[in-house]
Formats: structure tokens, sequence, C-alpha cells
């Protein structure tokens, strides 16, 4: 634990004091390899942060999904436009960014604005309605 201060101090003991030691007594007790999981949570109210660093259930915590290090190494191997989220389909399904598939997003711009083809009928002055 350590005083919470709602400000750039807090951030500072996490990144040179608390993460390295929670890191070092990981790799001592057989974790190392390994990122270790910090689980923080600071009150305001009590002035007061308090972290926990699972070790025996580490595979539980992430519950199924990939972990720290398999992200890393995907990570690694995906050009710059990929990590920034932006993909061009290479299946045909047009560029995306963050998951959205840009076409259906310009699609649905022109089809709002009006734009391009229109299945709706003119009705002329002639008609009856």
């Amino acid at each position: 634990s350590h005083p919470f201060t709602a400000g750039a101090w807090s951030a500072i003991l996490q990144s040179f004091k608390i993460i390295p030691k929670f890191k070092k007594y990981a790799e001592d007790h057989g974790e190392s390899g390994k990122s270790p999981i910090v689980i923080a949570t600071c009150s305001a109210k009590q002035k007061m942060c308090t972290y926990y660093m699972p070790l025996s259930k580490r595979d539980k915590f992430y519950m199924g999904k990939t972990t720290t290090e398999e992200y890393a190494k995907d990570f690694e191997n995906v050009g710059m436009l990929g990590r920034m989220g932006i993909e061009f389909g290479g299946d045909g399904s047009g560029p995306t960014i963050g998951g959205i598939n840009l076409d259906n997003v310009f699609r649905g711009m022109k089809k709002a604005l009006g734009l391009g083809g229109s299945s709706t009928k003119n009705v002329s002055d002639s008609d009856e309605l």
C-alpha cells in the first residue's frame, strides 16, 4: 500500500517502486519470464492504494483469454497500421479501423445523405395519393 495522491506522484511510485518490487518478488518465487499481473485499487476517500499479485492463480486470472506474453508476441508480428487497429481486409471485406468496416460506414453515410442510387419511387403531382 502507498498513499494515494490522485496525480503524478502515485504514477511515479507505481512505475519506479511498486511494479519493480512485484516483478522481483514474482521472479524470486518461480515466475521468471512471465509478466507479473498486478491488480491495484485506490481509494481517494481513504487516500490509499492497495496492490495484489496472484501467483498461484495466474492462469485463472486470464479466464481463457490471451496472456500478456502471447499478446506481445502477436503484436510483435503486426505492422504499424495493424498496431493502430487499421486493417485492409485481404478477404475482400474492405478496410477496417478498430474492427469497424469503413465500406459499411460510407455506404450508410451515403444512404443517410441521399447520395447514390435510391430504391424509392418519386411521386409526381399527377399521381393520386
